[in-house]
């Protein structure tokens, strides 16, 4: 394995395990068996590693979303496979990473951006299976896309807000009750 490739995976390791602030770049280094020359000939910091990471996770769930938003199945389909993939991807890391993860969103711009893009890639795919499914009678004709998209992004501060993540026993659970929330409401019909 390559030397940034055993960064890469010790780094998630790490701190998916222990957090980020608890995880040093010399916890890294000794974990992977490299050294800190190498960690910086790759990585700038510890956050261009985190923003590494992210870019890796994001780059398999595009892979797979698109994948699956291709299949000739239902709108509904779709979202019961999406709130899956979500679950899914929501078991890598703990409830502390994701916190400490929204702090650093929070105080780093180049955190802030990167993620931004991220999220503007997943929401282009979605905005355009949206219409093809309200073209199909499939989402209710008189919800804009606009206002779906808005209260996508309060669903995701709801995930941000630490005493809501507390609410619940991990990421995935938090993940999959706002997903059924959102995506089949309060009935829960989601068969």
């Amino acid at each position: 394995m390559k030397s940034k490739s055993k960064i890469l995976e010790v780094g998630k390791e790490l701190f998916f395990k222990n957090s980020i602030k608890k995880v040093s770049v010399t916890d890294i280094i000794e974990k992977a068996d490299v050294s800190k020359m190498t960690f910086y000939r790759n990585f700038n910091n510890k956050e261009d590693l985190i923003i590494s990471i992210l870019e890796e996770l994001n780059s398999k769930a595009m892979l797979e979303y698109k994948s699956m938003v291709e299949k000739d199945i239902t709108f509904k389909e779709k979202l019961i496979k999406l709130i899956a993939l979500k679950i899914e991807f929501s078991k890598s890391f703990s409830k502390e990473f994701l916190i400490e993860l929204m702090h650093l969103y929070a105080e780093s711009k180049e955190v802030t951006g990167r993620l931004a893009e991220m999220k503007n890639e997943g929401q282009a795919v979605f905005i355009q299976e949206i219409l093809k499914a309200k073209a199909n009678g499939e989402v209710n004709e008189n919800l804009s896309v606009a206002f779906i998209i808005a209260m996508i992004e309060h669903y995701q501060l709801f995930i941000e807000d630490e005493k809501h993540l507390s609410l619940f026993n991990s990421t995935e659970e938090l993940i999959a009750n706002t997903m059924h929330l959102f995506c089949f409401g309060l009935s829960g019909n989601s068969k």
